[in-house]
């Protein structure tokens, strides 16, 4: 009988038998490689979206508008239209307020240079500071919901003739007046020899916004009134109490009433902006996932596949064992550990390979580290389970073996 058992578990033994077993070992460690690698992408994700952009984006219409022509060439012209539309487009139902800047958050746009600040040397390097710059009207800050922290915003008070003004962000402030109040303090536009520019008096201060993305920090950042340093082109942003998107055709309505030729462009919510902000992250998040998930299938697959074979090559042997006093349990086990042996290897492969494939994809993470261990345990569960599950159903066959009908399979 010990003989006769022998002989049946030689029966698994081959060149073939080993080739299948390597190609499951190589599943799982593929399987688990890509798992991780979306599992990680999935949590910063996740993480990615809880960043606080420093404006609310919700029922935020945004649109941009380029006034060009010899119409718009002084800066009292292009002053007096977008007066004239803001006033207009206050007038119309469900808007709360509207305003505007030269670059609006998060929608690809640049402007910036040096900025010269009273009284600071650096130690070492470039005297010159780089700060993002932005022209804004004094009803920005109340549609975009920009927090103010300190002093106050721009109003009717702030002219073309008035003191020039300016306000900055907290990143700003605290980078060159630490543990000072930045109220009165001074700043220029240009580096130290660009004597050309006016010393600007700092009147307030407001959160950091996301300018370029939610996962990247970015300059230091200031505002200017719009009617102290105008440009041709302005994003317009309009808080309403409803669906922005309902407003779209009756905003651009107002707008063409004033100029039938203006250039009106890009009008989407701030929501869209925020979610087309985050495209390239979520892009690489499906890919990766649904290779991990064909992996996975595929893993499975190939882990039953490989023990309904054994369980068929060895229909003699386990008709013998339940013959000689075997429990369906112990036949269970048996299967199950030969099994989960092949997955085990597996899986201990996949680790190995994560941490090395992980270390190429940091650029792509945020809040997480490639060594996450939660996410390593969860996915490894996850697969483990699968595994189990793949060779629990042979494994159920095998212990239902008739032992007459085994003894005869030969």
């Amino acid at each position: 009988l010990i003989q006769t058992l022998r002989e049946g578990g030689r029966s698994m033994i081959g060149g073939r038998h080993r080739l299948r077993n390597a190609l499951v070992v190589s599943e799982f460690t593929l399987s688990l490689m890509l798992l991780i690698g979306a599992g990680l992408l999935i949590r910063s994700f996740e993480r990615v979206q809880q960043v606080d952009p420093g404006f609310a984006p919700n029922n935020v219409l945004a649109f941009r508008m380029a006034l060009v022509g010899p119409a718009y060439d002084s800066a009292t012209s292009r002053l007096t239209f977008y007066r004239q539309l803001f006033d207009r487009l206050q007038g119309l139902p469900g808007v709360e307020s509207v305003g505007g800047s030269s670059i609006l958050p998060l929608t690809g746009g640049l402007a910036w240079g040096s900025i010269t600040v009273e009284g600071y040397h650096p130690p070492v390097g470039p005297s010159s500071i780089q700060a993002d710059m932005r022209s804004t009207t004094d009803g920005y800050f109340a549609t975009m919901k920009i927090p103010l922290r300190r002093g106050r915003v721009f109003n009717d008070l702030d002219t073309r003739t008035s003191q020039p003004v300016v306000i900055v962000d907290e990143n700003l402030a605290r980078s060159y007046w630490p543990d000072q109040d930045p109220i009165g303090r001074r700043l220029r536009l240009g580096d130290e020899s660009d004597t050309a520019e006016v010393w600007r008096t700092v009147v307030g201060v407001v959160a950091n916004v996301k300018q370029y993305a939610l996962d990247g920090d970015s300059r230091v950042a200031l505002y200017v009134p719009y009617v102290q340093r105008e440009i041709g082109t302005l994003g317009v942003v309009v808080r309403t109490t409803n669906n922005p998107l309902s407003l779209a055709s009756a905003v651009t309505r107002e707008a063409r009433a004033l100029d039938p030729n203006l250039p009106i462009f890009d009008v989407k919510t701030m929501d869209q902006w925020l979610v087309e902000s985050l495209a390239r992250r979520r892009f690489a998040m499906v890919m990766l996932g649904i290779f991990a998930a064909i992996a996975l299938v595929l893993a499975g697959i190939g882990i039953y596949g490989v023990m309904s074979y054994s369980v068929t090559q060895r229909t003699r042997e386990m008709g013998i064992r339940s013959a000689l006093g075997a429990r369906p349990g112990e036949v269970v086990g048996l299967v199950v550990r030969q099994g989960m042996s092949l997955a085990g290897l597996g899986l201990l492969a996949g680790i190995l390979a994560a941490l090395v494939a992980t270390r190429l994809m940091t650029s792509l993470l945020f809040g997480v580290s490639a060594s996450d261990p939660v996410t390593y345990a969860a996915l490894v569960a996850v697969l483990g389970g699968v595994a189990l599950l793949a060779c629990y159903v042979p494994a159920r066959r095998a212990a239902r073996v008739d032992p007459l009908v085994a003894l005869r399979s030969e």
